[in-house]
């Protein structure tokens, strides 16, 4: 696996996987564009406040990793690179999402843990596929009314948010294994929370452990 944009370039048709994970990185060189045959790439703990136009060319991506940067917001040709099925924006300071992001609609795991969000887009619920979603620490205070349409989610992390009540909806997520809701504003649980019978793992508000170890007595609270 090549750990430099340069060393890469010298095999640019051959390479799938970039790793350049902590390396200090604030700009990134705009010929990245040119390794259109990469699959993964790797930019975790560097100090990335954008990313560059060329990026958009990183058509056949499938995993982008920016973990702990500095990006404040996700350029509107993130669009363009929707074979992305992993997308770890964590530790950054995003506030919400481009309408290009729809077109993401392979996606099966986010995260974005310790950002700025404060709300999901209804399209959120556009991506069936997803499995994996965290979101810990922002300031989300709600989830779209829909969000039970994405009934292959496994596990759900919402650890220390604002949510002040789930969708009735989520009671179609019968993939759910895991539901991580420790530190919010929760008061009840909806009605079709009996509903999500495959679920495992469930971190709550302690306000809410009793009703949810008699809705769900096999469950792990």
């Amino acid at each position: 696996m090549h750990t430099s944009i340069k060393e890469a370039l010298k095999e640019k048709e051959n390479v799938f996987e970039l790793d350049l994970n902590n390396q200090n990185i604030e700009i990134l060189d705009e010929d990245i564009g040119e390794l259109t045959n990469l699959t993964t790439l790797h930019l975790d703990y560097n100090n990335l406040a954008f990313l560059p136009d060329s990026m958009r060319q990183l058509t056949n991506l499938k995993v982008l990793n920016l973990n702990n940067n500095r990006i404040t917001f996700l350029p509107d040709w993130i669009g363009d690179l929707n074979q992305i099925e992993y997308l770890n924006l964590s530790e950054n300071t995003i506030t919400g999402f481009p309408n290009s992001f729809k077109q993401l609609i392979k996606l099966k795991q986010l995260a974005m843990g310790n950002t700025l969000l404060t709300s999901l887009p209804d399209f959120i619920c556009d991506f069936s596929e997803l499995n994996f979603i965290s979101l810990r620490n922002n300031k989300i205070n709600s989830l779209p009314k829909d969000f039970g349409r994405l009934v292959n989610l496994e596990e759900l992390d919402l650890v220390n948010n604002s949510i002040l009540e789930l969708p009735e909806s989520i009671g179609n997520l019968n993939q759910l294994t895991s539901l991580y809701l420790t530190n919010n504003s929760l008061k009840k649980l909806p009605d079709s929370f009996k509903n999500l019978t495959e679920l495992k793992f469930l971190h709550i508000p302690e306000n809410l452990e009793e009703q949810a170890k008699n809705i769900l007595p096999n469950c792990d609270i």
